[in-house]
């Protein structure tokens, strides 16, 4: 028949640029209706938090020449990696699995997730939402391995905890402030959302606006962003 379909995945996840998500795009002709008017449908995959974020390891961005800094800092030093990405995936990716990815001991598995890039600096930053968490020292908490706290404890770190034990400190301050400054720039909803929304509304997807959008792994229905740039937020 006439109706066509591909595959586009959006690129990038430098500043400006939507971070990679997939898209399914479908357009039928007046022909293909029987002469009716056509329409167009696109699907956006906009990618559950555990892929759009930079704090998670394994998709874990950072600036070309951060990158190029951090592997001459690190040279010489024989920490066990020679670059940032070796780093993200022998050091910080097997810790963020066995206590973060999916903890169901804590009470909120997608809390636990985003609680790893958190700051600890006193027990007033542990959120209460988690359950059987117990400061031991900054960047350090404990948790019971059993969902109804009776198990013994485990201690963990959080993201800067574990770059402060991995690399010298001011490698490891700069390399969070890296991480953390594209999180909230680039990858965080706030900054992303008003970008995803103006691509798939737009006609560069497509050649021309969507008729109809559907949206897979929308995982923001709570936040309130400024989408239309214009200071008023929505949600």
């Amino acid at each position: 028949g006439g109706q066509t379909l591909g595959v586009k995945r959006s690129g990038g996840s430098g500043a400006g640029k939507v971070p990679s998500g997939n898209s399914v795009r479908s357009k039928m002709d007046a022909k293909d209706m029987g002469g009716a008017s056509g329409f167009s449908v696109l699907t956006y995959n906009i990618l559950a938090k555990s892929l759009g974020s930079n704090t998670i390891p394994w998709v874990m961005t950072v600036e070309k020449a951060f990158e190029e800094k951090f592997a001459k800092s690190v040279a010489g030093l024989n920490l066990g990696f020679k670059s940032f990405s070796e780093m993200a995936i022998s050091i910080l990716k097997p810790t963020y699995l066995k206590h973060f990815h999916k903890n169901p001991a804590s009470g909120n598995t997608n809390l636990m997730r985003t609680f790893w890039a958190k700051p600890v600096d006193s027990p007033s930053d542990i959120p209460t939402l988690l359950k059987g968490l117990s400061y031991e020292a900054k960047d350090t908490f404990s948790y019971s391995s059993s969902a109804d706290n009776a198990g013994p404890k485990i201690t963990a770190k959080t993201l800067r905890g574990v770059l402060y034990d991995a690399l010298p400190p001011e490698i490891a301050d700069e390399t969070f402030a890296q991480l953390m400054g594209l999180e909230n720039e680039v990858f965080s909803w706030n900054a992303r959302g008003p970008r995803v929304i103006e691509k798939i509304t737009g006609t560069s997807l497509l050649g021309c606006k969507p008729s109809i959008i559907t949206l897979l792994e929308y995982d923001v229905h709570h936040t309130i962003v400024d989408y239309d740039r214009d200071n008023v937020t929505e949600g």
